[in-house]
């Protein structure tokens, strides 16, 4: 009998919370269908040296990530969501930012910092450091971002 009075009840109280899920599921769903923990761009993040260079292509999902996922249509209901979405992309646009000081074309669409194996630049050897420092912050918080949103959003 009290089944019959909790329930609805319940029902009622929970619906703003379930649809909030619901959106901040769809939501994180597009995020990763743009940006996949599998995607080169993510495993850039995760693993390429700075110093060598690579496709410049791989960087496409990364410079839309920075300009599109602030905008207000972007925005998780959850803000514990939210707040670790700002998180990678504010450490997202340092790198992106830091890497666009340096970087040049080689040409066959590959891009560098022009760092030499026998570097004797101080100055080019400690970006090289702090641009590979920033791609792995980027991708650590982009990890707890994932982890965090996949434990806590409806399936």
């Amino acid at each position: 009998m009290w089944e019959k009075l909790i329930d609805p009840l319940v029902s009622f109280i929970t619906f703003g919370y379930s649809q909030k899920g619901k959106k901040d599921r769809a939501l994180f769903d597009l995020l990763m269908e743009e940006l996949p923990p599998s995607s080169a761009a993510v495993r850039l993040l995760k693993e390429q040296d700075m110093g060598a260079p690579f496709k410049f292509a791989i960087m496409t999902p990364l410079n839309h990530a920075h300009e599109d996922w602030h905008q207000i249509d972007r925005k998780f209901l959850n803000k514990k969501i939210e707040h670790r979405k700002n998180n990678f992309l504010s450490k997202l646009e340092e790198f992106l930012h830091k890497f666009s000081e340096r970087s040049a074309g080689m040409g066959n669409g590959f891009i560098s910092i022009g760092i030499r194996d026998w570097e004797d630049r101080p100055e080019m050897i400690e970006y090289h450091q702090e641009l590979n420092q920033l791609s792995t912050e980027s991708y650590d918080l982009y990890c707890e971002l994932v982890d965090y949103a996949r434990r806590k959003l409806p399936v």
